[in-house]
């Protein structure tokens, strides 16, 4: 990107210059996508300082102005172009690399995980109190429901009526909200091993116990299988991970 580009984008971005004349310069330099011109520019100034390059190239730009301290000096430059400069005198191949390389960790880094991105939160079954049979369930549903998944694990442990499709699937859930991943494993296979109204959402879920393992590997396994069932509620997003690298 040419250095008079880069001062105007910074000058437009610290709004001490319109838009209007950023375009006029970017017409001039035949500069044909302002925009990601702006957007990389940004990028590469918030990798700068997210992961102290700037400390870095600042060390290296010493060397420099020791070397050439007998030249004229030039006018003041902004904050980043001057850190591009340094880039460029003190080792353009190698400087580069770094500078890429931080904004791909801070690219990575500002990125939700996986288990973020496909996260399936159970809002639980509604609660009816008047259904004094029911109790027990209800007081554990209706923590559950609240996201207090510490409790609802005791309340719903507490039921001990393993027979229940209903009390081993949310439990398991709980679990897996609890990052207790491992029972959470064991409750949500017990639930998807059979046909019951929570057997689509076991599966799911124990997609999600992988990807929050670090396992895509046998999440995408997992997910195969749920993309080949037609009409399966979470087809879609088996589908969307199974293009996951």
């Amino acid at each position: 990107m040419q250095e008079k580009l880069l001062e105007h984008i910074e000058l437009y971005l610290d709004d001490k210059i319109q838009k209007t004349e950023l375009e006029a310069v970017a017409k001039e330099l035949q500069v044909s996508n302002l925009d990601k011109e702006i957007q990389w520019f940004k990028d590469s100034k918030l990798a700068i300082e997210s992961s102290e390059l700037k400390n870095q190239l600042k060390s290296l730009g010493s060397q420099h102005t020791a070397a050439s301290a007998d030249q004229t000096p030039r006018k003041k430059e902004t904050k980043v172009v001057s850190i591009f400069r340094n880039v460029r005198v003190v080792g353009l191949a190698a400087s580069i690399a770094l500078l890429v390389g931080a904004v791909w960790f801070f690219t990575q880094n500002a990125q939700p995980s996986l288990y973020d991105q496909y996260a399936y939160n159970d809002p639980g079954l509604p609660v009816l109190m008047s259904e004094t049979s029911k109790y027990q369930l209800n007081d554990a549903m209706t923590y559950f429901g609240e996201g207090n998944y510490p409790v609802a694990i005791e309340k719903f442990e507490a039921i001990q009526d393993a027979t229940s499709d209903t009390i081993t699937y949310f439990l398991g859930a709980s679990y897996l909200y609890n990052g207790q991943l491992e029972k959470a494993k064991t409750s949500l296979t017990q639930t998807a091993a059979v046909q019951n109204a929570f057997k689509e959402k076991a599966e799911w879920l124990l997609v999600l116990c992988d990807l929050k393992n670090g396992d895509l590997p046998s999440a995408k396994t997992k997910a195969n299988n749920m993309a080949k069932v037609k009409g399966h509620p979470f087809g879609s997003q088996a589908k969307e991970l199974l293009n996951e690298n």
